[in-house]
C-alpha cells in the first residue's frame, strides 16, 4: 500500500492550539457537550477543590481504568 502524505490543508485549519484561559474555556465546553449528548463525564481532578472528593474520583478512576502511567 502506498504511503500518502496528509494534505497541508489540515495543518492550516485551526492554527496554533489555544493557551491559558481560552484552552480551559474550550475544554470545559467540550466536556459539557459530552455530558449532555452522551452522558460521559470527564472530570479533571484539579477542578475538584474538596480533597476528599478529589481522592474519591481518583480512586474510582484507578479502579475502573487502572493506575495512570507516567505521572
Amino acid at each position: 500500500m502506498k504511503n500518502t502524505p496528509i494534505s497541508r490543508i489540515y495543518h492550516q485549519a485551526n492554527g496554533d492550539a489555544p493557551q491559558g484561559g481560552e484552552a480551559r474555556r474550550r475544554n470545559l465546553k467540550a466536556r459539557r457537550e459530552l455530558w449532555h449528548r452522551l452522558g460521559v463525564a470527564v472530570i479533571d481532578p484539579e477542578d475538584i477543590h474538596d480533597d476528599w472528593e478529589r481522592q474519591q474520583v481518583t480512586n474510582q478512576a484507578n479502579k475502573l481504568y487502572g493506575q495512570r502511567r507516567g505521572t
